[in-house]
């Protein structure tokens, strides 16, 4: 609004400045609700959801043969990649890995032979180390 003399009132500025803001809070508010429609879109494709478990992995020792049975949600398929990663710098050769799908979660079944029998329980705490970050639980048989 301009009066004639070109300038707005300190009453036409503090209106034009509550509009503004309003306008500004709108927008903010779409954003929101964009982001999190994006968001949900986002954690059905990849299957995660907010009410995820925490990794559970099971480890038979079986002679010179293990099997490691992990359950975690699709984003954390990082936990297999770093078993693998510490068997394979134990010299452990991995035979076979199945993965299926489980509901919300994966169930990957590994197979694995020890080539030099030593002691696994090491190898044990080295898994534990580097996954608890996750807060994962593990089961040893």
């Amino acid at each position: 609004m301009l009066i004639q003399g070109g300038a707005l009132s300190r009453g036409d500025l503090i209106d034009e400045a509550a509009n503004y803001i309003k306008n500004l809070e709108t927008k903010v508010k779409i954003a929101a609700e964009k982001k999190e429609s994006l968001m949900q879109k986002k954690r059905s494709r990849s299957g995660c959801s907010s009410t995820s478990q925490a990794p559970k992995i099971e480890i038979h020792e079986m002679g010179s043969s293990l099997q490691i049975i992990l359950t975690c949600g699709f984003d954390s398929n990082f936990i297999l990649t770093e078993i693998i990663r510490i068997l394979q710098e134990e010299t452990i050769e991995v035979k076979s890995l199945h993965s299926s799908r489980n509901g919300n979660s994966m169930l990957q079944v590994l197979q694995a032979q020890v080539c030099i029998i030593t002691d696994i329980f090491p190898l044990l705490c080295l898994v534990h180390k580097s996954i608890n970050q996750t807060s994962s639980s593990i089961l040893l048989r």
